[in-house]
């Protein structure tokens, strides 16, 4: 019985909780990191790791406490730190690529925010259909009334129908739910609203970095999108590089339209690395170009840690 209980145990620690969820962790090119969006789970990025082909590392970071079983992090710049813990098992060191989506743009900002001032690089931060907040301060009852009032003035009664749905529909809907619903579907619903207090409470703030905006095509048409959208402007002091794709935005990591998503996101990765690699200082003058193949770190399917290998081991394991 006690050997049982030791092995038990054992296996136990193997399958310790890990953020970092290897999707594929061979390829030659630098990994790729996608956050969860705000549910907290990350396997909807699936198709789009097929899709960017199979010298693309891509890895998925799944939110502390999805299993229930562990703690999660109380704000966002808590959870960066733990995430810039995780990417780090693979690659040590940057220029990194980011992907964010919905909920985790806040915390891939963050995660920017720390690499840079522990004078790390980002390569790519893409930002898929997402937007920050037009305004940082949380709304007082004057800002909504002068914004009733704003709306007034030029006929725009639209505020009804959101007044409505924000103010009677949904909660009557979440009071309902909470009634009906089975255990595990109010848990989902509780973490969703932690997450939303912790995005609501970041400020947001500048940084000298450029973001890739992947847009949808049915959002163009939408001004207060286009309002949102044009927030990133503000933020990203090194520019804006916007692509435009086909597909819902709930649709985009669907097939078919994850493909194009895969697509662009593809040519914005491949183009970064090149330039990095061409920023390059001449070996003589590079202590790191020696001329060796990159190192990255293999992390088994438990997100534990391997060893380290070259791109010429990854791709010979193809």
């Amino acid at each position: 019985v006690e050997s049982l209980a030791l092995f038990i145990a054992e296996e136990n620690k193997e399958a310790k909780f890990s953020s970092l969820v290897p999707l594929r962790a061979s390829g030659s090119k630098p990994p790729v990191f996608c956050l969860h969006a705000g549910g907290g789970h990350v396997f909807f990025y699936k198709d789009l790791a097929k899709h960017l082909g199979p010298d693309q590392p891509v890895y998925a970071l799944q939110r502390l406490g999805v299993d229930d079983a562990t703690q999660a992090a109380e704000d966002i710049e808590s959870t960066a730190s733990h995430y810039l813990q995780e990417i780090r098992k693979v690659q040590p060191k940057g220029p990194y690529s980011l992907l964010a989506y919905c909920f985790s743009i806040s915390i891939s900002w963050e995660m920017v925010r720390q690499l840079q001032e522990a004078g790390d690089t980002v390569s790519v931060i893409a930002m898929i259909d997402s937007s920050p907040p037009l305004q940082v301060r949380k709304k007082t009852n004057i800002d909504r009334l002068h914004g009733i009032l704003n709306r007034a003035k030029t006929l725009d009664f639209s505020f009804i129908k959101t007044i409505w749905t924000t103010r009677i529909k949904r909660p009557i809907k979440a009071k309902w739910t909470s009634l009906v619903s089975d255990k595990e579907t109010i848990q989902f619903q509780k973490k969703m609203r932690a997450l939303n207090v912790m995005g609501a409470a970041y400020v947001w703030k500048p940084l000298p970095v450029k973001v890739t905006l992947i847009r949808s095509a049915p959002f163009l048409s939408n001004e207060r999108k286009n309002e949102k959208f044009s927030k990133w402007n503000d933020l990203a002091l090194n520019g804006v590089d916007t692509h435009i794709v086909d597909g819902h935005h709930r649709n985009l990591f669907n097939e078919p339209e994850v493909k194009q998503l895969a697509e662009q996101l593809g040519q914005c990765l491949n183009k970064e690395h090149n330039n990095n690699q061409a920023r390059r200082p001449d070996k003589a003058d590079d202590p790191d170009a020696t001329g060796k193949p990159d190192k990255f770190r293999a992390v088994n399917k438990n997100g534990t840690l391997d060893k380290v290998i070259t791109s010429q081991e990854v791709n010979s394991r193809d």
